[in-house]
């Protein structure tokens, strides 16, 4: 399947990201720039015989809250580094 729905190639997408696949960097055909292609990572994946039995297993549980704390800790840094930042300038303009 060359050219998928756009439907299928987001659902793989996400099971690509759900299971830590990494995905191929292409060429983008209308700027020339490196683009991530899921779709060649999910051929891969689909591929594996094991594919459905793993999905089966997969815990969803433990993918979820590792998700959501890694994306917190960098939304809290980003945040912590900007107040910090905010609070440096202050002193100096004021001081």
């Amino acid at each position: 399947m060359k050219a998928p729905p756009a439907g299928v190639r987001l659902v793989m997408e996400a099971v690509c990201v759900m299971k830590g696949v990494k995905p191929d960097r292409v060429p983008d055909a209308t700027t020339g720039k490196k683009v991530d292609d899921y779709w060649r990572a999910s051929l891969r994946v689909l591929g594996d015989m094991h594919f459905l039995e793993s999905l089966i297993s997969f815990d969803k549980v433990r993918a979820c809250v590792t998700s959501v704390f890694s994306n917190f800790s960098i939304i809290f840094f980003r945040n912590f580094i900007i107040n910090i930042n905010a609070m440096c300038e202050l002193k100096i303009i004021t001081a």
